[in-house]
This record gives structure tokens, C-alpha cells and sequence, in this order.
């Protein structure tokens, strides 16, 4: 019986080792849990009035781009007046016909602005026609 109760021993003693070493795992594992969560809560905590900063912040800048639009809006009255009584269909069809015939009209102005309608005089014409008005200017001063 000794020799089984060696070996019984033995084996509880196996035993309580083990639960010890588990027992440090469980402590470790708790450990690390409390302060992960300590970690979590104390961001959370931080965190909530970064949001509501946030959004106050936004709500501002709704307020902000509203106000433009409202702006905008008005600046674009006198141009949805026109496009309404020169153009048939409803108020976007109108503002699209007018958008389109001042592009026309802007790619003509481009148009007539690369045909040099109105050339500088070269220099050789240039300087006879001062010299001709210099020629004017003494037979009137002789007169």
C-alpha cells in the first residue's frame, strides 16, 4: 500500500501543482481583463463629449451651408425670372435653356476675340502715319 500511496501522493501533489499554475493563469487572465476593460471605460468616458463636440461642430456647419444655399438662392432669382419668361417648359428646362445659349454665346465672344477683328498697326504704318500727322500739324501752323 505504500507504493499506492506514493503514487496517490504523487498524484495529488501533480494535481495541486497544476491548479497553481492554473490558478496564475486565471490571475493573469483577470488581470489583463480589468485593465482592458478599466482601459475601455476610461476612453468611453473621454470619448462621449468628443462626440457631442463633434457633433455641435457639424450642426454648425449644416447651419453655414444652409445659409449659403439660401443665398445662392437668391442671387439666382433674376436669372430663374428671365429663363421663365424667355423660355417654355418648367424652371430647370428654362434655367437649362438659358445655361446653354449662354455657353453659345460665350464660345462666339471666344470666337471673335481669335479672329484679331482689331490688329495693332505694324510698326512701318505706324511710323508713317505719325509722320504725316507731323507733316499736318507744321502746314497748319504755317497757315
Amino acid at each position: 500500500m505504500s507504493n499506492t500511496n506514493q503514487t496517490f501522493t504523487k498524484k495529488v501533489e501533480n494535481e495541486i501543482k497544476n491548479i497553481k499554475n492554473a490558478s496564475w493563469s486565471i490571475k493573469i487572465f483577470i488581470f489583463i481583463f480589468t485593465i482592458g476593460f478599466i482601459f475601455v471605460s476610461f476612453n468611453e468616458t473621454f470619448r462621449i463629449p468628443n462626440l457631442k463636440d463633434k457633433i455641435n461642430s457639424l450642426k454648425e456647419d449644416i447651419s453655414t451651408k444652409n445659409s449659403q444655399i439660401q443665398l445662392l438662392e437668391t442671387k439666382l432669382v433674376p436669372f430663374k425670372i428671365f429663363a421663365l419668361k424667355e423660355y417654355t417648359g418648367s424652371e430647370q428646362e428654362a434655367l437649362t435653356k438659358l445655361a446653354n445659349n449662354l455657353n453659345k454665346l460665350e464660345n462666339e465672344l471666344k470666337k471673335m476675340g481669335q479672329q484679331n477683328i482689331y490688329k495693332p498697326l505694324s510698326e512701318h504704318i505706324r511710323s508713317q502715319v505719325i509722320e504725316n500727322l507731323k507733316n499736318i500739324k507744321n502746314n497748319i501752323k504755317l497757315v
